[in-house]
């Protein structure tokens, strides 16, 4: 492509050695742009967003992070040489102090939808792992914010979305509920019935835990960093970058196609 002999020449005052490194580097991005864009022009490289940068990251998930450094830098000088190297400016290029989350297996995940025989508490541990929803967004669902397959949840500082939840979850809710609230315990109390699981299980975890779990299932089920956004809750993958939405046909997909998500265990109707 011509643009990437220009920038070649930008590289010009660089060392041979740099200068090689990120030609390959920003070789492999712009391939990998025609893969998703199925052409790659000044327009389609000029209107990238931070999402397409973050969903280069994943696709990168297999190389050694000193490797996606070198990369992500090489992309970054790229940007810079268009002048639109803001595109970076609150994208982290795998600092070393970045920890990673503690997730956990699918057979552990079995282990504690089977852990509890009453209903309540079965419940709580299977909307936190097939939905990803905050403890505090949990304890506070009633009854009435349910339908149509999607429970109504109450963020921080009023604002409302909607979690699409499987069919099962439907029918474990139905034989459960009664009105009011869906539970009639607080946070330290459904935080103790989930410690409590983990902790007879010899599992090493929290609440949170079952959040990453979740976020990781879907990632891997779809390797799509958006919908994984969407489905979290999350305005923005950075503080800065504009909400994604994401289909209501494709989040169904997503959540149907969670693993878990027909795991019925030994729960009973």
């Amino acid at each position: 492509m011509n643009i990437l002999y220009r920038y070649c020449d930008y590289l010009s005052t660089y060392s041979i050695t740099t200068q090689k490194t990120y030609y390959e580097c920003v070789k492999l991005y712009l391939e990998y742009l025609n893969e998703i864009y199925g052409s790659v022009n000044w327009l389609v490289i000029c209107n990238v967003t931070k999402s397409d940068i973050y969903n280069y990251i994943a696709y990168m998930d297999k190389l050694q992070k000193n490797s996606k450094k070198i990369r992500l830098y090489a992309i970054k000088n790229f940007y810079k040489y268009l002048k639109i190297d803001y595109l970076f400016d609150d994208i982290k290029l795998y600092g070393s102090s970045k920890k990673v989350p503690r997730i956990l297996s699918l057979s552990q995940c079995r282990l504690l939808l089977d852990y509890y025989k009453d209903k309540r508490n079965k419940l709580i541990i299977y909307l936190f792992l097939t939905t990803g929803i905050r403890l505090s967004e949990l304890a506070n669902i009633r009854v009435e914010d349910i339908e149509n397959n999607k429970i109504k949840i109450r963020c921080k500082g009023g604002v409302e979305r909607y979690v699409t939840i499987t069919n099962k979850c439907i029918s474990m809710i139905d034989s459960y509920k009664t009105s009011g609230k869906l539970f009639d315990v607080g946070k330290e109390d459904i935080r103790y019935i989930v410690k409590k699981a983990m902790r007879d299980l010899g599992i090493n975890g929290s609440v949170h835990t079952l959040r990453h779990t979740f976020a990781t299932i879907m990632y891997q089920e779809t390797h799509d960093i958006r919908l994984v956004q969407e489905l979290l809750g999350h305005k923005s993958i950075v503080s800065t970058q504009i909400y994604t939405h994401v289909s209501n046909n494709t989040v169904r997909h997503a959540v149907d196609n969670n693993p878990l998500a027909n795991y019925g265990g030994k729960y009973e109707s």
